[in-house]
């Protein structure tokens, strides 16, 4: 799918939908192709886009970067609880080098919808101790909004 995405932004086009797969279904459901890391991808793999081996590299650094990201939220999640430096970080490798995120490296949407669930329990503590009612009623909003741009709403629930 993404190698169909970067070929329709090479030719001035917005993939809606890829005619070739699932009988050309509008929208499918599993593609991520709205998801920010995503879009960004597949732009710069449109640059080269008869190279599938840079394509590969790039999904792959996709993934290596939402590695990343798994470890720094939840870096920043434990430090909110006031828990040391050491702690906070054996905790974030612990998250992002555990069996659940490892495994889900070859889905990688799955990878994407995982790693930004320690930051949205960080805004949800952050706001429920801070009595900040009317911005906790929109944690709800915000998961909703993430699992539409990441269209991988079965592992965040």
């Amino acid at each position: 799918m993404h190698h169909f995405a970067s070929t329709a932004y090479h030719l001035g086009s917005f993939p809606l939908w890829d005619p070739y797969f699932t009988g050309a279904l509008v929208g499918y459901l599993n593609s991520g192709i709205l998801y920010p890391f995503n879009l960004l991808t597949d732009f710069l793999h449109s640059f080269f886009v008869n190279n599938l081996n840079f394509g590969y590299l790039l999904m792959e650094g996709n993934a290596f970067l939402h590695y990343f990201l798994a470890s720094f939220f939840m870096y920043l999640l434990v430090r909110n609880f006031k828990i040391s430096r050491i702690a906070s970080i054996i905790a974030a490798i612990t998250f992002a080098y555990s069996g659940y995120l490892v495994k889900e490296y070859v889905h990688l949407q799955y990878l994407q919808g995982g790693v930004w669930l320690p930051l949205v329990f960080l805004f949800f503590f952050r706001n429920l101790f801070s009595c900040l009612f009317n911005q906790l009623l929109l944690l709800p909003k915000i998961k909703y909004r993430t699992n539409k741009i990441i269209n991988n709403k079965q592992r965040s629930y």
